[in-house]
């Protein structure tokens, strides 16, 4: 095949031999770098888009090692995820001796992690799998907002409980005559997450798409009508969902380990108690910096990644890079949804307080079902006892019955006779 020829080859055979090229004979030496000519017309290699739609992605971009992992991965972040924050529900509205307004936050910090747990683990995992979408063309949009929604609600929820236990420690007095304010708050914080995630509401839509062996299947991703909107959109998602919340984190944390550090027990100087006092405080600390690693590490890479794939979108486009994309995406979204079932761990579990809480809890649900199995039996027994009173009773009925119908009988005869 000389390089005329294949100047004037049709689309079909270029696209052949660009995605599949064990199928072309080329020439030696032959590059798809210049302008070719087909019969419709003069065209080049970037003015096409050689994504999964024209070139056909091996299903095993991801091997069966690496699928069963990240299956594994996500089914047990899924389940703790539900699992804890359940708990935290169940165990600060039901065993809880007082709803402080930190416990408030907390349940609706738990509320948002299952919401992520529920809505963005594992839509957009089996997505990413499939490559496809496969819940309906009107799930699109709302499955995206209900993400975004539940995402904001966490984060936000994290940046309260910051700036909360910052006035707890440097004004108690303030902080408590504040408490009223506490469900204005964690409104405010659900009309914000609803605003800004109001976005895949409308760009959000669930395109149909053929592949190159001709089979269709739905692609759901948000579609601008600029790209440097989308770039500009993404980059104040960085900000307000990630780059602020942390600032504000940081800064709440760090001026309360200050605090709490420098404060010292009043009275006289003693051993045992100044090194309890000291353990406690590195306790604080350690779950304090706990708080703020954690949820560095858990939100920036994904933040990162969603950036770079919005102002590159050669990522997206070429199917080269979709085993490198894809692995890098499932990973930095698994660590963004990690976040949601750390969060019970670091604010409850490992307070002795909700430990409390818990086994008091657990007591109850045991002596309550105590009481309902002695009930049962007690019932049981006195019905099972008290056989010779119903068959008297029975009896009873019987001969009254009995005569009452030989009466009815006798006055029949006579008002016949």
């Amino acid at each position: 095949m000389e390089t005329d020829d294949f100047m004037s080859m049709s689309d079909d055979m270029y696209y052949t031999c660009l995605c599949t090229p064990l199928l072309c004979f080329l020439p030696e030496n032959f590059t798809f770098n210049s302008t070719y000519f087909s019969s419709d017309g003069e065209y080049s290699d970037s003015d096409y888009s050689i994504d999964d739609s024209f070139c056909h992605v091996d299903d095993d971009a991801i091997n069966l090692a690496g699928r069963i992992t990240l299956i594994l991965t996500y089914a047990l972040t899924v389940t703790l995820t539900i699992i804890g924050n359940t708990m935290v529900i169940v165990v600060l509205l039901c065993g809880s001796r007082t709803m402080s307004e930190l416990n408030k936050f907390i349940v609706n910090l738990a509320v948002g992690d299952m919401a992520m747990g529920i809505f963005c683990m594992p839509f957009t995992f089996i997505h990413g799998m499939l490559r496809k979408w496969i819940f309906g063309e009107a799930m699109c949009p709302l499955i995206l907002f209900l993400q975004q929604v539940s995402v904001g609600v966490s984060i936000y929820t994290l940046t309260a409980i910051g700036i909360n236990r910052y006035q707890a420690v440097t004004n108690p007095i303030k902080a408590k005559v504040s408490t009223s304010r506490t469900k204005f708050i964690i409104l405010g914080i659900w009309v914000l997450s609803l605003i800004i995630s109001i976005e895949p509401l409308i760009n959000a839509r669930a395109v149909l798409k053929e592949s190159r062996n001709g089979d269709w299947y739905y692609q759901c991703d948000e579609h601008w009508s600029h790209h440097s909107t989308s770039i500009v959109y993404e980059v104040c998602m960085f900000l307000f969902v990630f780059a602020v919340p942390l600032g504000v984190l940081g800064w709440t944390y760090t001026k309360t380990a200050v605090i709490i550090w420098k404060r010292s027990l009043p009275g006289n100087a003693h051993s045992n108690r100044d090194a309890a006092h000291l353990t406690a405080k590195k306790k604080i600390l350690k779950m304090l910096i706990v708080i703020v690693i954690a949820f560095a590490v858990c939100w920036l890479p994904l933040n990162i990644f969603n950036i770079i794939i919005t102002i590159d979108q050669r990522y997206l486009k070429h199917s080269k890079y979709y085993k490198m994309v894809i692995g890098v995406y499932l990973t930095c979204h698994w660590l963004a949804m990690a976040n949601s079932f750390l969060n019970p761990f670091v604010y409850t579990f490992l307070n002795d307080t909700f430990r409390g809480d818990l086994k008091r809890l657990i007591k109850r649900i045991r002596h309550n079902d105590a009481s309902l199995v002695h009930r049962r039996r007690f019932g049981f027994s006195v019905s099972s006892n008290d056989g010779p009173s119903r068959s008297l009773r029975s009896t009873l009925t019987t001969t009254v019955s009995s005569g009452f119908q030989k009466r009815k009988e006798l006055r029949f005869a006579e008002n016949n006779a």
